[in-house]
């Protein structure tokens, strides 16, 4: 019996950078014999890649060792009985840390009957989606929202 065709490359390789990790998907292969995958990555564009996932039944990945700060170019294959396909196109991604919204200082104290001196927090993002004041502020106090976003 003749072995089925060597899979042509994965197609439609995506890459979602996050926080430590990198999500890759890609288009399934139609090709006979049961295709598996393998993920391979590099910190170089076109060379030096390394297996990091094998034997991947579905086309999804999730790279859990990926650093922030570093950027990764990535390509996957499909192999079947037949053989081993040429590499997909290659994605890059740079995972970050999430943006952080810092007020300093951390504590503030209110003196009834007194101005309170306005807050200017440090923003590490993007702009600010929504503000909430934890614990809730007591009877009578508002948090002006149009400030927050």
């Amino acid at each position: 019996m003749t072995p089925p065709a060597i899979p042509s490359a994965p197609t439609g390789l995506t890459a979602l950078a996050g926080n430590s990790s990198v999500v890759l998907n890609w288009t399934a292969s139609t090709a006979k014999g049961s295709p598996t995958y393998s993920v391979l990555r590099s910190t170089s564009s076109g060379s030096g890649y390394v297996s990091i996932a094998s034997s991947l039944t579905a086309a999804t990945y999730t790279d859990l060792t990926a650093l922030n700060g570093t950027v990764y170019y990535y390509v996957v294959k499909a192999t079947n009985v037949g053989g081993t396909s040429p590499a997909s196109s290659e994605v890059t991604a740079t995972p970050v840390n999430p943006p952080v919204l810092a007020i300093s200082p951390n504590t503030r104290t209110f003196v009834r009957n007194s101005a309170i001196i306005p807050v200017t927090p440090s923003n590490t993002g993007g702009a600010i989606a929504s503000c909430a004041v934890v614990p809730s502020l007591p009877n009578g106090l508002v948090l002006a929202t149009s400030t927050c976003g």
